[in-house]
């Protein structure tokens, strides 16, 4: 792999990471761990996009969730002047996206 594209999977790797902070207020949990992240893309040096989704669509949690990920990705890399944030539900979130651990410890059965 070329280092350039190394280092582009590095960062996004670390925002994602960093978005392991972000809890979902109703589930308490990750939203990392939930399966709720479906994309993290460094466009260019400044500039990072992410596509998440909610549980369900008609979850009222979502605007708190998108200035979550903006607040948080901009405060851990001061150097990020935009953080373009797209809430998608294609694929519709299923329980089957979350961490088995996190699964299991919501009663769901494996």
């Amino acid at each position: 792999m070329e280092d350039s594209l190394k280092d582009k999977k590095e960062i996004e790797n670390t925002f994602f990471e960093q978005m392991g902070e972000i809890y979902d207020p109703e589930i308490m949990a990750p939203i990392t761990d939930l399966g709720l992240i479906y994309r993290v893309e460094l466009i260019d040096a400044k500039t990072v996009e992410v596509d998440f989704t909610l549980t369900y669509p008609g979850c009222p949690w979502g605007p708190v969730l998108e200035k979550s990920i903006r607040k948080t990705l901009k405060r851990k890399n001061e150097w990020l002047e935009e953080v373009i944030t797209s809430m998608v539900f294609d694929p519709p979130w299923q329980v089957q996206f979350a961490k088995e651990e996190l699964r299991v410890a919501m009663g769901y059965p494996i």
